[in-house]
């Protein structure tokens, strides 16, 4: 294989896990703050309780775990480009 099928190559990879973890970030983080926003039962509820049945904690672990996870895809697509030859 050439060198610009191989860059090419690299590209389509650190392309496709920034995807997956922009889609990890969406699912983890940004879905679960619009659902609590938008329903208008946990609007008025203290935050302690807002985020999940289980109460704060447990949907601070979920979101930070999303986070983290987002950030090593995202990482590991840098860490593709910059295998990258000219």
């Amino acid at each position: 294989m050439g060198k610009s099928a191989e860059n090419e190559r690299l590209k389509l990879r650190a392309t496709f896990l920034n995807n997956a973890a922009l889609a990890v970030l969406v699912a983890g983080v940004v879905a679960p703050a619009f659902y609590v926003m938008s329903e208008p039962s946990l609007r008025d509820l203290p935050v302690v309780t807002a985020f999940s049945t289980g109460g704060f904690w447990p949907a601070v672990k979920s979101v930070s775990a999303a986070t983290f996870a987002a950030f090593g895809l995202h990482c590991w697509a840098s860490a593709l480009v910059s295998r990258i030859e000219d």
